[in-house]
């Protein structure tokens, strides 16, 4: 998303000033530095909120692990708990 952002800004007019079409190649290494910037600002955004929802399930009964969805049943028999909601016990 963010490389999209970054070609948008740099090669592409749009807006109420400016028909939409393409940047003249004299103005396109001005438009690069903010560019590179508003693009890598829409990555690690749209990076952020992609991971934000993606929590990891572990079956306390088999340890197998799968990312959050519909189905809380493992097929070993046990449930599905959120990792960040487990209580961790050392071995004893």
């Amino acid at each position: 998303m963010g490389v999209l952002v970054t070609a948008l800004c740099t090669f592409a007019y749009g807006g109420r000033v400016h028909s939409p079409g393409f940047v003249p190649l004299d103005q396109i290494a001005s438009r690069v530095p903010s560019s590179i910037v508003l693009g890598a600002i829409v990555g690690i955004m749209t990076y952020w909120f992609a991971l934000r929802d993606d929590r990891k399930l572990i079956c306390p009964k088999c340890g197998k692990i799968k990312f959050k969805d519909s189905i809380l049943q493992c097929s070993c028999g046990g449930h599905f708990e959120n990792t960040e909601e487990m209580k961790w016990t050392g071995k004893k």
